[in-house]
């Protein structure tokens, strides 16, 4: 049985483009690079409740509260699985393991989560960027319709 898959093909320089801008998302993050970390995602792009470029630039450079206190942060994300929902439009469901550490000090690294990232990626002028991007609890949402 032939497998007819949603959306048609993504061409591989646009997976390709996805795959670096996830990359960067955790690196500018964890690295406290607030501004390229914003610029991610489009001028009203969305994270959780935080909305637009200066807003979302605000939010990464805020000081870590709570159990991240002090510690800096770590993003693993894999499994990425993506579908082309429009031409200028792919949304994507990738697994991430996060957590934080203390930078030079060793064995201080503390996962604390597993979750899945629930993607709109759209292209722009400045090529693909984030719509929006939210994290949940690895299973609580069900899996999207167009990734079956």
């Amino acid at each position: 049985m032939e497998r007819v898959r949603r959306g048609g093909e993504i061409a591989y320089q646009d997976r390709a483009d996805i795959e670096d801008l996830l990359a960067r998302y955790a690196t500018y993050w964890e690295f406290r690079a607030c501004r390229a970390w914003a610029a991610l995602f489009t001028e009203d792009g969305r994270y959780f409740d935080v909305q637009g470029r200066a807003a979302l630039e605000a939010a990464c450079c805020a000081p870590r509260e709570g159990v991240d206190a002090g510690r800096d942060s770590i993003h693993a994300q894999t499994n990425t699985l993506l579908v082309q929902v429009a031409d200028d439009r792919i949304h994507g469901l990738t697994n991430v393991v996060f957590g934080s550490h203390r930078a030079g000090e060793p064995k201080s690294a503390s996962f604390v989560g597993y979750g899945d990232y629930h993607d709109v990626f759209v292209r722009t002028a400045e090529g693909w960027r984030f719509a929006s991007r939210r994290a949940c609890s690895h299973l609580v949402d069900p899996l999207p319709p167009e990734f079956l």
